[in-house]
C-alpha cells in the first residue's frame, strides 16, 4: 500500500444511499450569556474630599462592599474603619446599608453590637 492508498480517519465520512455527505449534527445552541459591563474605580480617589463630592455615599459604600467581597465572591465583616475610607461614619455606614439591603444589592447578617457581615448579592441597578 502506498501513502496515497491509505485510508486515514479524515478522509472517511458518512454518506446516503445516493452518496451525498450526511449532514453534520451541530451541538445544540447554547444560551447566549448575558454580559456584564464594569467600570474600575480607584478607592483611594475617594481618600480626597473633592473626590467624596462627586459620588453619593451609597454608592461609595456598595463599590467598597464590591471590593470587600471581591464582587460577591465572599462575605466580608465591615468595620468603622473599613467604611472611614470611604469617608461614611458608624452612623451613616448603617443607614446606607440598610438602603443596600431594601433594593436588593447586598445581603446583611447583624449580630447584635459586631460588624456586620455583609455581601453582595447582584450589579447596581437603580430602584
Amino acid at each position: 500500500m502506498t501513502d496515497e492508498s491509505k485510508i486515514t480517519a479524515a478522509k472517511l465520512r458518512i454518506v446516503t444511499n445516493n452518496g451525498e455527505a450526511v449532514p453534520r449534527r451541530s451541538a445544540p445552541a447554547r444560551p447566549q450569556k448575558a454580559r456584564r459591563r464594569f467600570a474600575q474605580v480607584d478607592l483611594d480617589w475617594f481618600r480626597d474630599p473633592a473626590g467624596r463630592r462627586e459620588i453619593s455615599p451609597r454608592m461609595r459604600l456598595y463599590l467598597l462592599v464590591q471590593y470587600l467581597t471581591k464582587r460577591g465572591a465572599r462575605e466580608y465583616a465591615l468595620t468603622n474603619d473599613d467604611a472611614a475610607e470611604v469617608g461614611l461614619d458608624r452612623k451613616t455606614k448603617h443607614r446606607y446599608l440598610r438602603q443596600l439591603e431594601r433594593v436588593g444589592l447586598v445581603k446583611v447578617s447583624r449580630r447584635g453590637q459586631r460588624n456586620p457581615i455583609v455581601s453582595l448579592i447582584r450589579g447596581w441597578q437603580e430602584p
